[in-house]
C-alpha cells in the first residue's frame, strides 16, 4: 500500500497536507456542540477508513492464497 501511495506522487501528498489545514482549520472555528458532533464524526469516519483497509487486505491476502494454489 506505501509503495502504491508513493507511487500516486506529489498530488496525494498535497492532498493529504491539503486536507489536514483544513480540518485543523475547521477545528479552530467550531465550538460547543458543533465541535464535539465534528470530533465524533472524525473518530467514526477514522474507524471506518481502518475497517475499509483491513478488509481489503484480508480480500488481497485471501486472493493471494487461491493464487497461490494454482
Amino acid at each position: 500500500m506505501a509503495a502504491a501511495l508513493a507511487a500516486a506522487g506529489p498530488d496525494f501528498r498535497a492532498a493529504c497536507r491539503l486536507a489536514e489545514q483544513e480540518r485543523t482549520e475547521l477545528e479552530t472555528l467550531l465550538e460547543g456542540r458543533a465541535a464535539g458532533l465534528f470530533s465524533r464524526y472524525l473518530d467514526h469516519q477514522a474507524q471506518a477508513e481502518e475497517d475499509e483497509r483491513l478488509a481489503l487486505f484480508q480480500c488481497g491476502l485471501s486472493l493471494g492464497r487461491e493464487l497461490a494454489q494454482i
